[in-house]
């Protein structure tokens, strides 16, 4: 019976340990893909910037 008990137990402790491993995997997913996006938006903030202010200069007749 120990066994049994014992297999029950280890079953748990894997179960939630593949648990927390998929939700560790999924946020660090997350916050990859949300850094890469934010990197890619920060290459291309100088050039909308420019753009913003030469567009800005082009209606006010700069």
């Amino acid at each position: 019976m120990e066994a049994v008990q014992y297999a029950v137990k280890l079953g748990s402790w894997v179960r939630s340990g593949v648990n927390w491993g998929l939700r560790a995997f999924y946020f660090f997913t997350a916050g990859l893909t949300a850094a890469l996006t934010i990197g890619e938006n920060l290459q291309k903030l100088p050039g909308m910037i420019s753009g913003t202010l030469s567009a800005l200069r082009g209606l006010f007749g700069g």
